[in-house]
C-alpha cells in the first residue's frame, strides 16, 4: 500500500505530486505550490493557451491525500467535512476554489468546486460531496471553464439575468438552476447577453454544444428551444427541442418531440411528420400528436378549418388542463369562424400559461375578429388592444420581436379611434414609448403620422412625415402633413400598383387593404378576390362589402340594398352606408341605417353615430340625449367619448352653464394622457364662466396651451389679469401680443398693458455712490409692490412692443405715448382730476355718507367697479348700521329670522365679512349665501383694478377738505392694504353660490350690467323670497321699500349675541359665558371701526384704540367722529373730544387739525336741518382749541376750518355766533366764566 510508512506531511506531499503531474503532463498548465502560506490553499493552477502562453486565469486547490478521506461515502461520492472558517475562506475567495481528494493507492484524484450551492451545513460544521465521476485527469475542459470566471459572474448576475429573458425560458432555467446552479447561471448569461442577436446566439450554442450545456441535459436544451421560439426562430427551436428530447424518456420525450414538430407544421412538413411519428410511439403525447397530424393532413394552401380528430374528448381533463392543447383548439376555432369558442379556448390556455405572448396574440386576434362581427361584445376591441399591449410591453423587457403585435395594436387602435394611444405606441420619447427601431418601421411611422394629424399635432406630424416610405398610404399622409392633397387619379394609380404587388407576393391582408382603398375611390377590384374567398383566406362578406362600397361611390342608390343587407353582420359596411347617406344629406335614411346597425351589431359606436347625425340635422336636444346615452356605455371608445363630451361641453357653454361644461371637459381630459390644446381652452372658458379666474389661471399655468385665436387670448388675459405673474407668464403675454398685433390690436394692447402693470424689472445693484435718500426711495418703491420681477430685456421688449403698437394703431386704441418721468405723469393726472367740475360728485358723496343712496351709485358715477369702491372706501366711510331705533330693530329681527335659511348677499357684506376673524363662522349660520353673477364679475374686476392701482403711480381719492377727487401716490402700506382687501373679498365670495339675474324688473328695468353689482342682490332676494344681507344702509332701505327683509352684519352679530345670552341665562346662568359673548360682540365693533364702518356703538376707548392703531393720524378712528350718531350717543361729547386731543397731542400733534375737522363734520351733519345751530357748534369746536387754554393760533386755525366747512355746507351764521358758541361751551362745562372767555377771545383776535 502506498500510504504505509508515510507520515501526514509526506502523504500530503505525495498528493501534491500526483495532482501536479496530471496538471503538468495532461493539461500542459502551470502548477504552483502554495503550502508555505498555510492559508487553506495548497496550490494555484494557471490555465495556458494553445501556444502555452500564460493567461492569468487561476484556480485555487485544496489537496487532501489518504485513505481516511474516502471513509465517508455519500451517494455517488464521498463526504468531505470542514469548519466554518474554511467555509468562509473558500466561498469568499477571489479565485474559484476546488477541493481535491487523492487516493494514494491508485494515484487517482477526485474533485469538487466549492460554491454556496455545493456547501452543506451539518449543524456542527460543513461538508461537500466529491463525486466519484469527477476525476482530475478528465477535468481539463471543466476547469478551463471554471477558471474563465463566467460561473462566478453568472451566479452574481443570475437574478438580474432572469428579468431580461422570456418567461418560458425563465421557467426552465429556474428548474435547471435548482439542480445545477452553475450551469443554469452560465446558460442564463449566454442567453441574456445574446438577446440582441438571438438567432446567432442559438446557432452558436447548437454548434458548439459546450460542456456546461450538454451536462445540463434536457432542461438546458429546452431552455434554448423556448428562447429561440420566443424570438421567432421556429426551425432553431425545433432542433433544440429535439436535443432536449434525446435526453428524456417516456411522456416527456414524446411531448418534446411534438414541441419540435409544432413550429415546423407550416415550414417543414416532412420533418414535422417524422418527429410526430417518433412521438406517436411514446406515451403521454397522444392528444398533441393527433392534433398536430390533423393539421398536417389539411391541405397546406387551404385557410379553412382543419378537421378535429374524431376521437378527441374535448371535455377530458387531459384536454382541459393542457395549455398547448387549448391553444391549438383556439387556433382551430378562429379558422372555423367560431370566435366565441376561440376566445374560450384562448382564455383557458392563457390561464394555464399566463405569460405566453403567442397565446395573447391569438386571443387578441379572436377578440378583434369578433368585434367586427354581428356577435361582438361591447368591450371586444378594448380587450384585443389590452392583450397586444401586454405582448409589446413584455417583449420590450426581454428584447423580443414586436413587429407583428405592435402593427396589429396600432391598426386596432385606429379602428377604435384611440389616436392618443396610437401616437404613444408609435413614437419614441418624449412623445411616446416606442423603441427607436420600432418607431422607424414604415407601418409604425405611418400610424404615428396619422395619429399626430388627427390630434392636431401638426409640427410633430410634419417631422415624422420626413421618414415615410413610398407606399400609397405613406404618400397620402405625407401630403396631408404638408397641407396638400393627392389628386384622386394619382391615388387610383398608386393603389392599383399596390394591389398588383400584394397579389404577386401572395399577401392576403395587403390585397384586401388595397382593394378597400380602391373601393373608396370608386374602383371595383372585388372580382379578383374570388380565389382568396375559395381558399378561405377571406370571407365572402368582405368581397361583397368591397363591391358595394365601390358601387356606392359611383351610384349610391344602386348600392344601398347591398350595404343595407350587409349591415346586420358587417360593421364596416354599416359605417359605409351611414356615412354616405349622411354625406348625401339623406339624414333620415342615415338615422334609420344607424338604428338598424345598433340593434343588430350592438356596438356603442353606432349610438355615438346617432348623436352625430342628430347634431348634423340640427336636432340638438335629441342629439344631447343620444350623446348621454352613448356616454353611459362603459365600452364606448375614447375617441367617440371625447367627441361626444366635447359636443356636450359646447352645448353647456352655449347656455352659459360653466359647471356642466367643466364636468364634461374634465371627463374628456381623463381619456387622454396629454389633453389637446382645444380641450384645455374649453376648460378655461368653463372656469371663467363660473367666475373663477384663479382656477382658470391655475389651469393655464399647468398646461400652458398656445393661444391661436383672439378668443383664447382674451380668455388668457381675463384669467391672468388678477394674478401675480411669473417670467413665464410675461413671456407668454409678450408672445401672444406679438402674434395678435395686426389681427387684433386691442387684444395686443391689453396684453402688453397687463404685462407692464403686472411686472417690474429686477432691482439694479446698489453701489457705494448710492446716497441714503436714494436707498430710502428704492426701498419704498419695492416694498409692497405686488408686481413680480422679470428680466430687463423682457420688460424693455414689452415697452417697445407697446410703443410700436401705439404708433401703428394709437387712434384706434384710444392710447397715446407719454414720454417723461413718472412724477410728470402723476402731476398730469392730478391736474386733470382737479380741473373738472365735481359739484355733482361732491353732493353724491355727501348723500352716500349720510346713508341716503347706495355706494354703488357713486361707483357708477366714478366709472369704477362697485367692489373697488368698497376696497378703496371711496366715500371715506361705510354706513352699515342703522341709527334710527325702528330701522335698527327691523335689521336685528330680519337677521334673527334669516338664520339657517338661504339669503341673498350683497358685496358690501362680503367686504366686511372678509375682514372679520369669524367671518366664515357667520357664513355658516345660513343654509346658503347667494350672489348674482354680475356681483361676482364685479368683484373679479375690482381685484384686477386693485392690483393695477397697487402697482401704479397712485390713485384717485376723495379730498375731505375741498370736497373733490384728488390724485395721490400710494405708500407701500397702502399698496399692501389694498391688495389684502381685494384678495380677501375675492376669497370670501368663493363661499357663495352664484345665481343669474338677467333683468331688474323691480328696479324699473335698470341695466344689470351697470346696476347689477349692488342692485342684483335685491332682485335676487325678491324673486326667491329670501332675506337680503347688506352692509349698506341705503341698499337695505331700498330693499325694504320693495318688501324685501334685510339686515347688516352689525345687526346679525347683535341678534346672535342676544340669542346666545338668552339661552345661557335660561339654562346655566353662567356669567362668564355672558361676558365672553359681550366681548365677542365688542371685538366685532372694534373691527367695524377699523373698517371705517360707522354708526356702530363705538366707545371712547374704541376710538382711542383705533387712533393708536392708525398712528394717531385722523383715519378710521376719526371717521367715527364724522358721524352724527357718535355725538348723539356720548354723554360728555366735548370732554371726550378733549381726551382724544390730549392723546393725539402726546403722539402726533400735527394731526390735531384733521381730528378737529372730523369733529366739525360730524356736528355739521348732526344739525343738517338747522344750519344756524350747526354753525354755532362748529364755531364752539373751533373755540375749544386742543387744550385749556386754547391759545390764539389754535383758535384762529379752528375758526378758519369752521368757515371753510360752513361755506362748503352753506351754513347760515346767526347773530353773535361767538357768544352763542361760548354759551354752548359753558353749558357743557368746558368754560367756567363765559364773559371772561369771550373777552379773552376778542382781545386775542380782535373783531371777528
Amino acid at each position: 500500500m502506498a500510504e504505509e510508512g508515510l507520515d501526514s506531511e509526506n502523504l500530503g506531499r505525495l498528493g501534491m505530486n500526483i495532482v501536479e503531474r496530471i496538471v503538468l503532463l495532461s493539461f500542459r498548465w502551470a502548477f504552483r505550490d502554495q503550502t508555505m502560506m498555510d492559508a487553506g490553499i495548497d496550490a494555484h493552477v494557471e490555465v495556458k493557451d494553445a501556444g502555452f502562453g500564460h493567461t492569468g486565469r487561476l484556480l485555487a486547490l485544496q489537496i487532501k491525500c489518504g485513505r481516511s478521506f474516502f471513509t465517508k461515502p455519500s451517494g455517488e461520492g464521498w463526504s468531505f467535512p470542514f469548519n466554518d472558517r474554511l467555509a468562509k475562506l473558500w466561498t469568499g475567495h477571489a479565485l474559484p476554489v476546488i477541493v481535491v481528494l487523492v487516493d494514494p493507492d491508485t494515484s487517482v484524484a477526485y474533485w469538487q468546486q466549492v460554491t454556496p450551492q455545493t456547501v452543506e451545513s451539518t449543524g456542527k460544521g460543513n461538508r461537500i460531496v466529491v463525486p466519484r465521476v469527477n476525476t482530475v485527469s478528465t477535468a481539463a475542459d471543466v476547469w478551463n471553464h471554471i477558471a474563465s470566471g463566467i460561473e462566478r459572474e453568472a451566479q452574481l448576475r443570475y437574478d438580474q439575468l432572469l428579468t431580461v429573458l422570456p418567461p418560458a425560458t425563465v421557467g426552465v432555467l429556474e428548474r435547471l438552476h435548482a439542480d445545477r446552479p452553475e450551469d443554469g447561471a452560465v446558460l442564463a448569461v449566454h442567453l441574456a447577453d445574446g438577446r440582441g442577436q438571438p438567432e446567432d446566439t442559438v446557432k452558436v450554442l447548437l454548434s458548439a454544444s459546450p460542456i456546461w450545456l450538454t451536462r445540463a441535459g434536457g432542461d438546458g436544451w429546452r431552455a434554448v428551444a423556448n428562447y429561440a421560439l420566443a424570438h421567432d426562430h421556429p426551425e432553431l427551436a425545433s432542433v433544440a427541442f429535439e436535443r432536449a428530447a434525446a435526453d428524456q424518456d417516456g411522456s416527456q420525450k414524446g411531448r418534446l418531440l411534438v414541441a419540435a414538430a409544432l413550429p415546423l407544421l407550416h415550414e417543414d412538413r416532412a420533418r414535422a411528420a417524422d418527429l410526430l411519428t417518433r412521438a406517436e410511439r411514446l406515451d403521454g403525447a397522444q392528444i398533441l400528436v393527433s392534433l398536430a397530424k390533423a393539421i398536417l393532413d389539411h391541405p397546406h394552401a387551404d385557410a379553412s378549418a382543419w378537421t378535429l380528430p374524431p376521437d378527441l374528448d374535448l371535455a377530458s381533463d387531459q384536454v382541459q388542463q393542457d395549455g398547448v392543447v387549448q391553444a391549438i383548439l383556439a387556433g382551430h376555432a378562429v379558422q372555423a369562424g367560431d370566435l366565441n369558442a376561440a376566445i374560450r379556448y384562448g382564455s383557458t390556455a392563457l390561464e394555464l400559461q399566463p405569460d405566453d405572448t403567442a397565446i395573447m396574440m391569438m386571443l387578441a386576434d379572436a377578440y378583434f375578429r369578433r368585434s367586427q362581427s354581428s356577435r361582438s361584445e361591447p368591450d371586444d376591441l378594448q380587450r384585443a388592444c389590452a392583450q397586444l399591449i401586454r405582448v409589446v410591453e413584455q417583449r420590450h423587457r426581454w428584447s423580443g420581436p414586436t413587429g407583428e403585435p405592435l402593427e396589429n395594436l396600432l391598426r386596432q387602435l385606429g379602428v377604435s379611434e384611440d389616436y392618443e394611444a396610437m401616437l404613444r405606441h408609435a413614437v419614441g420619447p418624449p412623445f411616446g414609448e416606442a423603441l427607436p427601431d420600432e418607431a422607424d418601421r414604415p407601418v409604425v411611422r405611418q400610424h404615428a403620422v396619422m395619429a399626430a394629424l388627427t390630434l392636431g399635432e401638426t409640427t410633430l406630424a410634419q417631422r415624422l412625415a420626413d421618414g415615410l416610405d413610398e407606399s400609397p398610404r405613406a404618400q397620402t399622409l405625407a401630403a396631408r402633413a404638408r397641407g396638400e392633397e393627392i389628386a384622386p387619379g394619382r391615388l387610383v394609380d398608386l393603389w392599383t400598383q399596390a394591389f398588383a404587388a400584394a397579389e404577386s407576393a401572395g399577401d392576403a391582408w395587403r390585397v384586401v387593404d388595397a382593394a378597400m382603398q380602391l373601393a373608396e375611390l370608386g374602383v371595383d377590384v372585388s372580382g379578383r378576390l374570388t380565389q382568396l374567398v375559395e381558399r378561405s383566406m377571406i370571407t365572402a362578406i368582405v368581397q361583397r362589402r368591397i363591391h358595394a362600397i365601390a358601387e356606392a361611390e359611383q351610384h349610391l342608390d344602386s348600392a344601398i340594398p347591398a350595404l343595407r343587407a350587409l349591415t346586420p353582420t358587417d360593421p364596416t359596411a354599416a359605417e359605409a352606408l351611414i356615412s354616405r347617406l349622411a354625406l348625401a344629406g339623406r339624414l333620415d335614411e342615415a338615422l334609420a341605417a344607424c338604428d338598424l346597425a345598433q340593434r343588430t351589431l350592438r356596438q356603442p359606436v353606432f349610438t355615438a353615430q346617432r348623436a352625430y347625425l342628430l347634431r348634423q340635422a340640427g336636432r340638438m336636444e335629441e342629439a344631447e340625449s343620444a350623446a348621454r346615452d352613448a356616454l353611459a356605455d362603459p365600452h364606448l371608445g375614447p375617441s367617440d367619448r371625447r367627441r361626444l363630451l366635447t359636443f356636450l361641453v359646447e352645448r353647456a357653454l352655449d347656455r352659459r352653464d360653466g359647471r356642466d361644461a367643466e364636468r364634461h371637459v374634465m371627463a374628456a381630459i381623463r381619456t387622454m394622457t396629454t389633453p389637446s390644446r382645444w380641450l384645455v381652452w374649453y376648460l378655461v372658458h368653463a372656469q371663467l364662466m363660473q367666475l373663477d379666474p384663479s382656477r382658470a389661471a391655475t389651469t393655464l399655468r399647468h398646461y400652458r396651451p398656445q393661444a391661436e385665436r383672439p378668443t383664447e387670448g382674451r380668455a388668457w388675459l381675463q384669467a391672468m389679469a388678477g394674478e401675480t405673474w411669473d417670467p413665464l407668464d410675461a413671456k407668454q403675454a409678450l408672445a401672444m401680443a406679438t402674434g395678435f398685433r395686426n389681427a387684433d390690436p386691442p387684444l395686443a394692447a391689453g396684453l402688453l398693458t397687463a404685462l407692464v402693470r403686472n411686472t417690474r424689472t429686477e432691482p439694479h445693484p446698489q453701489t457705494e455712490d448710492t446716497d441714503a435718500a436714494e436707498l430710502v426711495a428704492i426701498d419704498d418703491l419695492e416694498s409692497g409692490d405686488p408686481r413680480s420681477m422679470v428680466p430687463d430685456d423682457l420688460y424693455v421688449a414689452a415697452f417697445g412692443a407697446l410703443n410700436d403698437l401705439i404708433d401703428a394703431h394709437g387712434p384706434l386704441l384710444g392710447l397715446r405715448r407719454v414720454d417723461g418721468s413718472l412724477d410728470a405723469l402723476a402731476a398730469e393726472l392730478a391736474e386733470s382730476a382737479s380741473a373738472r367740475d365735481h359739484s355733482q360728485l361732491a353732493e353724491l358723496v355727501e348723500r352716500v355718507r349720510a346713508g341716503r343712496i347706495p355706494l354703488g351709485m357713486l361707483a357708477t358715477m366714478l366709472g369704477i367697479p362697485y367692489g373697488l369702491a368698497l376696497i378703496q372706501r371711496a366715500s371715506g366711510v361705510q354706513v352699515a348700521a342703522s341709527v334710527a331705533d325702528a330701522e335698527h330693530d327691523a335689521d336685528v329681527q330680519a337677521a334673527a329670522a334669516a338664520l339657517n335659511t338661504h339669503v341673498a348677499v350683497e358685496t358690501s357684506a362680503l367686504m366686511l365679512l372678509s375682514q372679520l376673524s369669524h367671518g366664515e363662522e357667520l357664513i355658516g349660520r345660513f343654509a346658503g349665501l347667494h350672489l348674482p353673477f354680475d356681483s361676482r364679475r364685479d368683484i373679479i374686476l375690482a381685484r384686477i383694478e386693485a392690483r393695477g392701482e397697487a402697482a401704479g403711480a397712485g390713485r384717485l381719492g376723495w379730498d375731505e377738505h375741498h370736497g373733490q377727487p384728488i390724485f395721490y401716490p400710494l405708500t407701500s402700506t397702502e399698496r399692501l392694504t389694498m391688495l389684502r382687501r381685494a384678495n380677501a373679498l375675492d376669497q370670501i365670495s368663493a363661499h357663495t353660490l352664484y345665481e343669474p339675474v338677467d333683468a331688474l324688473p323691480d328696479l324699473r328695468d335698470a341695466d344689470p350690467a351697470v346696476f347689477g353689482p349692488w342692485a342684483g342682490p335685491i332682485q335676487l332676494a325678491r324673486t326667491n323670497g329670501w332675506t337680503l344681507w347688506s352692509d349698506d344702509v341705503a341698499v337695505r332701505q331700498f330693499a325694504r321699500a320693495l318688501g324685501v327683509p334685510a339686515f347688516g352684519t352689525p345687526a346679525l352679530i347683535e341678534a346672535l349675541t342676544v340669542r346666545s345670552i338668552e339661552e345661557v341665562l335660561a339654562s346655566t346662568g353662567d356669567q362668564k359665558r355672558v361676558d365672553a359673548l359681550l366681548a365677542w360682540q365688542h371685538e366685532a365693533v372694534r373691527v367695524f371701526v377699523a373698517e371705517f364702518i360707522v354708526d356702530v356703538p363705538a366707545t371712547l376707548g374704541d376710538v382711542l384704540a383705533q387712533a393708536a392703531a392708525d398712528g394717531w393720524t385722523a383715519r378710521a378712528g376719526a371717521a367715527v367722529l364724522t358721524r352724527p350718531s357718535w355725538w348723539l350717543w356720548q354723554e360728555k361729547p366735548l370732554a371726550n373730544l378733549l381726551t382724544i386731543y390730549e392723546h393725539v397731542t402726546q403722539h402726533e400733534p400735527d394731526a390735531l387739525p384733521a381730528w378737529q375737522m372730523a369733529a366739525m363734520e360730524g356736528l355739521a351733519a348732526l344739525f343738517l336741518t338747522d344750519p344756524q345751530t350747526a354753525y354755532v357748534w362748529i364755531t364752539a369746536i373751533a373755540l375749544l382749541g386742543f387744550a385749556a387754554p386754547p391759545g390764539t393760533a389754535a383758535i384762529e386755525g379752528g375758526l378758519s376750518r369752521a368757515t371753510a366747512i360752513a361755506h362748503r355746507r352753506q351754513l347760515l351764521s346767526p347773530p353773535e355766533p361767538l357768544t352763542l358758541a361760548v354759551d354752548l361751551l359753558t353749558e357743557h362745562g368746558v368754560v367756567a366764566d363765559p364773559e371772561a372767555f369771550l373777552a379773552e377771545v376778542h382781545l386775542e383776535l380782535g373783531p371777528v
